[in-house]
């Protein structure tokens, strides 16, 4: 398992024509979104919500579990924004989208640099 240094990364979804925020570092996220209670709990090692129009996560390592696990959580914030309930006939655009943000998160660089703010 990868420890990371403070990190804040975008990935885009040009399907949806959004964008999710990955944090590394949930004091950093909870600085940068001062009027916002999170409900992350202390020894928590990943969440992931929606604040007005951002889709925002935090993983504390790069352990696929926890970036499934939350990915899953936004793709419904995403579809869920687009009228589109989880059913079985919409099975498939949540499947595709939840794999979209799984790989692309895999594809992050994880380093101690601090890429945007």
């Amino acid at each position: 398992m990868l420890y990371l240094g403070v990190m804040i990364q975008e990935i885009y979804i040009p399907t949806y024509k959004t964008k999710i925020k990955v944090f590394n570092n949930k004091e950093t996220l909870k600085r940068l979104y001062p009027k916002v209670k999170f409900n992350i709990v202390k020894d928590s090692e990943a969440y992931s919500c929606k604040v007005g129009g951002e889709y925002l996560m935090y993983l504390s390592s790069q352990d696929v579990s926890l970036i499934t696990h939350e990915s899953l959580h936004i793709s419904w914030y995403i579809l869920s924004d687009r009228d589109i309930e989880s059913t079985s006939a919409s099975h498939e655009a949540q499947a595709y989208l939840l794999e979209y943000i799984v790989k692309s998160i895999n594809e992050l660089k994880w380093n101690k640099e601090k890429l945007i703010s």
